[in-house]
């Protein structure tokens, strides 16, 4: 089996940051030659500029992770070529509001009810940030937002969230690696208990070059669902 080239795939598909903080910031495409630009500068290594977070070995643990979901409108919306958006399953196509009764999200989960606009047009990056800090949280954020507008994004939304006592998650079992969740460690309540380790389909988009604009899809298995995480 070939080795995976972890400084080629996204941090949290592969592991959980255990980090006290989160903020989700739900950005759209306003200008699509800019957003790319400061999309590819996230995986340039530019000194000042906030990294996307690699599944690389650290050394060290750092101070905040930063990640990306983008879903299909917003590929559409960078105007990523149309051979590309050709390779995506439909399940990712169509998105998770036009999906949303056939994953059981109704009635008080219907997509009516979703925070911040999250089931209109327009939803097309999520950037999230985790940090070892409040702090350190609201130290990142000001940089993006005083440079959202000239990378030609506009921020949507924001939401918060911060670890629950003991890394307990929201279903009641304790947080961690994703790759080492599996039945035993739910609860017999959990809702979820029954499907874990059942792998859906996400797709990945991976710049083919930092310095540039281009980019290339794929399509692989795992548990999540309904944006293309960047990297």
């Amino acid at each position: 089996m070939t080795a995976l080239r972890l400084d080629d795939i996204q941090g949290f598909i592969l592991r959980s940051y255990m980090m006290p903080t989160l903020r989700v910031f739900v950005l759209t495409v306003a200008d699509p030659v800019r957003a790319r630009t400061s999309l590819g500068a996230m995986v340039s290594q530019e000194a000042g500029i906030p990294q996307i977070t690699t599944a690389a070995q650290w050394a060290d643990k750092p101070e905040y992770c930063v990640n990306i979901a983008i879903t299909y409108e917003g590929l559409e919306a960078l105007q990523v070529p149309a051979a590309s958006l050709q390779t995506f399953p439909s399940e990712f196509v169509v998105g998770a509001v036009a999906r949303a009764n056939h994953v059981g999200d109704s009635g008080p989960s219907a997509p009516s009810t979703w925070k911040g606009g999250l089931a209109d047009r327009g939803v097309h990056i999520l950037l999230l940030l985790f940090a070892q800090s409040a702090a350190l949280r609201e130290q990142v954020t000001g940089y993006w937002r005083s440079s959202f507008a000239d990378n030609g994004l506009v921020e949507r939304f924001c939401q918060d969230g911060d670890a629950l006592p003991g890394n307990l998650a929201h279903f009641g079992y304790r947080d961690g690696s994703p790759s080492r969740q599996s039945r035993e460690d739910c609860p017999a309540w959990c809702p979820i208990a029954s499907h874990l380790h059942r792998p859906v389909n996400f797709c990945s988009a991976i710049p083919a070059s930092s310095r540039t604009s281009r980019i290339r899809s794929r399509s692989q298995t795992i548990s999540g669902a309904t944006a293309a995480s960047w990297r």
